[in-house]
């Protein structure tokens, strides 16, 4: 569930009422509505998909992402067509809209660091200027000047400092009591 200026965008995962196997995903749907009227203006079938997220970007962007496991499609906000398919072979963690309209950062739990430009079909990896600690990452965060990520199976959080590549920094040992990034 997200929304952008007019749109309201709703993503619901398919639900048969059957037990399905771990190796099973039913279809699930994204639609959009006009939150002033309530009006269905398109919808989006997702075969096979498990919908995680949907990333809105910053104004003044006419794509959105639908994130399911190791996947993103970028769809057109105003009718639903698919922009790009990008896959990763890895979960993806976060996705930062940046404040350039078209562009995202995705982390994925391998630690890598992807730019992706759905408008123009691009996902770069950034090699050289990420290097992470790990590479089975629970999930990063992004702040001024800095990026943090928490490991799976870690009491460690790991700050990097983002202007200057000394690589990465343990910056606290986490009690059993705290909820990093809760």
């Amino acid at each position: 569930l997200d929304t952008a200026g007019d749109y309201l965008f709703v993503a619901i995962n398919g639900d048969s009422g059957e037990d399905i196997s771990l190796f099973e995903t039913e279809d699930a749907m994204v639609y959009c509505y006009n939150i002033r009227t309530g009006e269905e203006i398109w919808q989006y079938e997702a075969k096979s998909e498990f919908i995680s997220s949907i990333v809105v970007p910053y104004e003044g962007y006419d794509c959105f992402l639908v994130e399911s496991y190791a996947q993103i499609t970028a769809l057109e906000a105003k009718t639903g067509k698919v922009v790009g398919l990008f896959t990763f072979g890895s979960d993806i963690v976060n996705i930062f809209p940046l404040q350039t309209p078209d562009t995202y950062v995705i982390f994925t739990r391998d630690g890598r660091r992807v730019n992706l430009i759905p408008e123009k079909n691009m996902n770069v990896e950034s090699i050289g200027t990420f290097i992470p600690a790990t590479t089975n990452i629970k999930q990063f965060e992004w702040g001024d000047g800095f990026l943090a990520s928490l490991p799976y199976s870690s009491k460690e959080l790991i700050v990097y400092d983002w202007y200057i590549d000394e690589g990465a920094k343990v910056a606290l040992e986490l009690s059993d009591n705290i909820a990093a990034f809760a």
